[in-house]
């Protein structure tokens, strides 16, 4: 089943893949992505062949590569914002584009710059895949992760999608709602601490709960979710926590269950109260004890080197600056779901596999959190994204430029 036909709780959703911009030699042309230049990607001076493995190419599939585009910069073959650097596959004597995007943890400019893009509906025999760059008038072109990534919520004004709903498990209560940030222009910093260029990076999903806490034979908490078919992998960014938070309170994460009673098989990994630190939870038969491992702590400070450990990209002056943001991930292959953070620097997995008995196809993937008090706590969470994974998954690199 492929991931980019959802279910969303009973709702079938399939994703329409855009229309593909064609150009010819010497034809006009136009770009999906709102580009106004009419020779489209045949117009660009530079172009490199990305090569994905396996011999056949997964179709509908957001696939990234990393490439130096601060040395693009620097030698004058590309723009310093990114919107000169497009995607697209050759076929036919045809340029088309594809829909493309820098990744929310890369930046344009960078010597390792993340760029996802995703391939079309269809197989096409004969198709060859490049970047292009190098155009003085490119045309507008804004990053749109929702034509990339099978699920993407930024929780700006609404989501992306409605169909993401809350279940109060056991006797937990609680609500989310989304929220409007401001971003102080001279920190460039959040009111919740995230990093910002804009307002708009602030806007989270403001998650709140009253509860005990995901443990134990039964579960009771918030959360936040919807059903996906097929194997994906799912990243998280968690802004903050706030409100009542008993210890060891889940401050959000990510959840894979089968259900939602409260004894579920579930897999699942969380960020608990001080010391912030990430945990590992499953149950992996439904009624059974479930199990918490705890990982690296990211509560501490490294006050000569001013960064934070496991995060060397994050500074810090103490201890409370390196609790958030944090960027945590789960992997679902059949019925085995593994986890893993982000560093700052790449998504490092995490042990062993949780394998969960009778997950079905369409499993339940969401946000947990749990406050274990009697009043209620909260989480921030800055975006979230689905995406189908391919097994094995393909390996993506760029040939020589010409």
């Amino acid at each position: 089943m492929h991931l980019a036909k959802l279910a969303w709780l009973g709702l079938a959703l399939v994703w329409v893949a855009p229309g593909c911009a064609q150009t010819t030699p010497g034809g006009g042309g136009s770009s999906s992505s709102g580009s106004s230049n009419p020779q489209g990607l045949l117009s660009y001076r530079f172009k490199r062949e990305i090569k994905i493995s396996g011999g056949t190419v997964p179709t509908g599939t957001a696939l990234s590569f990393t490439i130096d585009h601060g040395a693009l910069v620097k030698t004058m073959k590309a723009t310093a914002d990114g919107k000169d650097l497009r995607v697209g596959y050759e076929l036919d004597n045809a340029a088309n584009e594809l829909p493309r995007a820098v990744d929310p943890v890369s930046q344009w400019n960078q010597a390792q710059t993340v760029v996802w893009f995703r391939t079309p509906d269809k197989a096409l025999k004969g198709a060859t895949f490049y970047v292009y760059y190098g155009n003085d008038h490119p045309g507008l072109l804004v990053d749109d992760r929702t034509k990339i990534y099978d699920a993407w919520e930024d929780f700006h004004g609404s989501l992306n999608n409605p169909s993401w709903m809350l279940a109060k498990l056991g006797m937990a209560d609680g609500k989310f709602e989304l929220v409007n940030g401001s971003c102080d222009p001279k920190a460039k910093m959040c009111g919740n601490g995230t990093a910002c260029l804009s307002d708009r990076d602030c806007d989270a999903l403001h998650l709140t709960g009253q509860s005990n806490d995901f443990m134990g034979t039964a579960d009771d908490g918030v959360f936040f979710h919807a059903a996906f078919a097929g194997d994906f992998v799912a990243d998280v960014k968690i802004a903050g926590a706030g409100g009542n938070l008993g210890g060891p309170a889940k401050l959000g994460g990510l959840m894979v269950r089968q259900s939602l009673d409260v004894d579920s098989a579930f897999a699942a990994i969380s960020v608990t109260d001080l010391p912030r630190q990430r945990v590992t939870l499953s149950r992996a038969n439904k009624g059974d004890m479930a199990d918490a491992a705890a990982l690296p702590l990211e509560g501490s400070c490294d006050v000569k080197a001013k960064v934070c450990a496991n995060n060397a990209t994050q500074a810090c002056q103490a201890d409370e600056d390196c609790g958030f943001p944090q960027l945590v991930e789960v992997q679902r292959i059949g019925n085995q779901v593994t986890t893993g953070y982000f560093d700052g620097t790449a998504w490092i997995g995490m042990g062993m596999a949780a394998t969960l008995k009778d997950l079905p196809d369409s499993a339940l993937l969401g946000i947990p959190f749990s406050n274990i008090s009697s009043d209620y706590g909260h989480a921030d969470i800055s975006w979230l994204r689905v995406y189908k994974r391919a097994n094995p998954p393909p390996t993506v690199t760029l040939g020589k430029e010409i």
